[in-house]
Order: C-alpha cells, then structure tokens, then sequence
C-alpha cells in the first residue's frame, strides 16, 4: 500500500506511544492534524497535556511547525460514565508546567 504523504490524522491521547506516532507522522507528511477522545476516565490526565506536547515537538523540531495542523477533541463523556467501574479512581498525577516528559527524539531517527 502506497501511503499519500500530504496529510495525516493522528489520534493522540498525551501518552508516550501516541507522542511517538504523532512525531513519526510529523517526519513523513506535510501536514498533521491531531484528535483526541475525552471519555472522561483515567487518561485524563494525559489528555491535559496534549497541547504541552505539541509545544515541546514544534520548539524541539523548528521544521514540524508547518506541518502541525489543528488538534480536535472529541467529549466522550456520555461513553465513559457507563464503562465506570463502582469504585472511583483518582489519579493524584498532575501535568506538569511543560507536560508530560515526551521521549526524546534523535535527529538521526528522523532522517528522510
């Protein structure tokens, strides 16, 4: 299959492995949206730090500025509250003033 290098939709909750997919995708097309589902459950806290993420990518990587498109999230919420187990989780992790610690990228990961 022969992937069209114009754009991209990445679905991107603010974790580690959807942080690495997005800079992935940011290598290889020219332009990447991002989406996100808010079901209103444990992730939320990496959902908060999205938009610290594609901060930290744009100032890490100047080249993906362009190419970072808008981000979308989708509320979920009316799913979530019939997935909820009966005990409540509570989740004391916060993000941070930059985000979550998005993984390092060496240049040389990304090269063409």
């Amino acid at each position: 299959m022969k992937l069209d290098n114009n754009g991209a939709l990445v679905l991107f909750s603010g974790g580690q492995d959807s942080t690495t997919c997005l800079a992935w995708s940011l290598n290889k097309f020219k332009r990447v949206e991002t989406i996100g589902f808010d079901y209103r459950q444990r992730h939320v806290v990496e959902l908060k730090c999205r938009e610290n993420i594609r901060r930290e990518l744009a100032l890490e990587f100047p080249d993906w500025i362009e190419r970072l498109g808008d981000d979308h999230t989708i509320d979920l919420g009316v799913l979530g509250k019939s997935a909820r187990r009966r005990s409540r989780v509570t989740s004391k992790s916060r993000c941070s003033k930059t985000g979550f610690r998005a993984p390092s990228f060496p240049a040389a990961t990304f090269s063409s």
